[in-house]
């Protein structure tokens, strides 16, 4: 999820993400558990192993280093995360290259922003590579950040793109206010006037046993700034999106408004959103049946206005 700090009286937002496995050969890998064989920066490659299972005293020096971007997208997760990618950084040099790896549905924008800008001002050559998930802010990562030698993703690669959310919680339930949800409020505020708080339910519990809260009460000036902020804040991914990818802004107003977009590899490829899947032959033909998939499903966008190209054999 794509989620924005709180701006009112509202609770804490929460992130949410999957745990990544890399089992890559050839490769220096970082890891938060000190009881690891890599734990102390040792040199491990493997060939299709646990890459933990390695034995250090028979590899072999490697020129990279892989860091996983693995858990929550918030500060528990990101702050560790940046630890470990300055640790590599700190034992490349000549053509050493760092990857961070992604396995991720996504978290908090404002965590997911600093390892951007971390990344983008590092000195040691980068590359993204999406192992299994890149959702909501961790496929802004993926996609969006500057200071990178490719984007890169796995056929196995999922990526969703949306707009910004809200998220809150209270004990174990999770709310999610969408762009839509504000939408809605705003017409009942219009049309209501004299109403002073709103009410939002929640939509998720991670205990199903417990009950769930009440609604979730919201002044009329705090939704007021946070419909402000979520607009904003829409505008500020499609820009981005638009200056990283070959669509427009216009386009990705069209598919926010969609909601959840999925997009294979390929069609990702297609739409510039990434640089190249990793293994993959054909090049050409991978994307033109990526920009074939992408406009059956959004003929509206504008690289599908012409068609999708068709290949020549």
């Amino acid at each position: 999820m794509c989620e924005m700090s709180k701006l009112s009286e509202l609770k804490t937002p929460i992130a949410l993400s999957l745990s990544l496995h890399a089992a890559i050969a050839g490769a220096v890998f970082f890891s938060d558990n000190e009881n690891s064989p890599s734990a102390n920066l040792q040199t491990i490659t493997t060939t299709h192993q646990d890459i933990e299972s390695a034995d250090p005293a028979t590899t072999v020096p490697t020129s990279e280093y892989l860091v996983d971007l693995n858990g929550y997208i918030d500060e528990k997760s990101i702050t560790p995360l940046i630890d470990t990618y300055r640790r590599a950084a700190s034992y490349a040099y000549g053509d050493d290259f760092i990857t961070v790896t992604i396995n991720s549905v996504g978290g908090n924008v404002d965590w997911g922003n600093k390892l951007i800008e971390e990344i983008n001002a590092s000195e040691t050559p980068t590359r993204i590579l999406c192992d299994k998930q890149a959702a909501s802010m961790a496929a802004m990562i993926l996609i969006t950040t500057d200071n990178v030698t490719s984007r890169d993703a796995t056929n196995e690669c999922e990526i969703m793109i949306h707009a910004p959310l809200h998220s809150y919680i209270n004990g174990t339930a999770q709310l999610w206010i969408t762009g839509h949800d504000y939408a809605r409020i705003q017409q009942e505020m219009d049309n209501n006037p004299n109403q002073e708080e709103w009410e939002f339910n929640y939509t998720y519990n991670t205990d199903p046993n417990a009950p769930m809260p009440a609604p979730l009460t919201i002044s009329r000036s705090a939704v007021a700034a946070n419909i402000q902020d979520n607009t904003a804040l829409r505008h500020q991914f499609s820009q981005t999106l638009a200056a990283h990818s070959a669509l427009t802004e216009q386009d990705y107003e069209i598919l926010f408004d969609k909601g959840d977009i999925y997009l294979s590899a390929f069609e990702a490829l297609a739409m510039g959103l990434i640089d190249k899947v990793e293994g993959a032959e054909m090049d050409e033909i991978n994307r033109i049946v990526g920009e074939a998939s992408v406009c059956s499903k959004h003929p509206e966008i504008s690289m599908c206005q012409n068609g999708p190209a068709v290949p020549e054999f």
